[in-house]
């Protein structure tokens, strides 16, 4: 059994479960199950193995913190999606939509942030490298708060040539990069885009940001000179989710 396949908390086990990427469901043996009859259900339903754990083997197995609420599961490795499956997909639904890059992010709380909002914002997909690069591990899914189970996460070697594909497929590459003159406000998210974060305290990397269409960025109207890239990622996306409903 990993480590990164145990999801805990309420909200994130009552995801995967509905998801259909559950193996077996912990209960902490002192929970009462009154309030867990709706996990109980979608477990039943799914033919879910259920064990009851005493307080030692419970925190064993997820840890010796409040964040898990007595409840844990065990699931299915992670499935990314493969870029033939993303390519397919693309082709399929012409309309504006939007991708979301993640040039190395390295903080696990970043990247589960950044899906969550992902998934509240309608991004289509999310792509991130194979190497050097946070992964949808255990403190992902679990800050994510289950908006990992639904997000369609997507692995390339190379995210310069990975931008030069879909730029072909005329999607329109934005990068948020704090020396850019075009504030986020003034960007055309009326068709298929991509927008690319960097990574914590290192922003784009150089070929990344050669590579894009346009680069944006967020004002500063305080004394600090930055934000936290899931705080500037759920900024962005939101503009473009905004901008899709103003022109319906």
């Amino acid at each position: 059994m990993r480590k990164e396949d145990i999801v805990t908390g309420y909200r994130n086990v009552k995801e995967a479960l509905q998801a259909g990427s559950v193996q077996k469901l912990y209960i902490l043996k002192q929970k009462r199950p009154s309030n867990l009859q709706e996990l109980y259900s979608l477990a039943r339903c799914r033919e879910v193995e259920i064990e009851t754990l005493d307080r030692e083997k419970f925190i064993s197995l997820a840890g010796n913190s409040s964040v898990h609420r007595g409840v844990a599961a065990l699931t299915s490795p992670y499935r990314y999606l493969s870029w033939e499956e993303m390519w397919s997909g693309l082709e399929n639904k012409k309309e504006e939509q939007l991708i979301l890059m993640l040039d190395h992010l390295e903080d696990p709380h970043n990247m589960g942030a950044l899906l969550r909002t992902a998934e509240a914002a309608g991004v289509s997909y999310v792509i991130i490298p194979r190497d050097r690069s946070v992964q949808v591990n255990a403190t992902v899914r679990r800050v994510a708060a289950g908006a990992a189970e639904w997000v369609c996460v997507v692995r390339v070697t190379n995210l310069a040539q990975t931008i030069r594909r879909l730029q072909e497929a005329e999607f329109w590459v934005y990068g948020a990069d704090d020396d850019s003159s075009l504030p986020y406000y003034q960007a055309d998210w009326s068709r298929r885009a991509v927008l690319v974060l960097g990574a914590e305290g290192k922003g784009l990397s150089r070929l990344v940001k050669e590579n894009c269409d346009e680069l944006v960025y967020l004002p500063m109207y305080g004394r600090v000179s930055s934000l936290n890239v899931s705080v500037a990622g759920g900024i962005l996306m939101y503009d473009f989710a905004l901008s899709k409903r103003r022109s319906c």
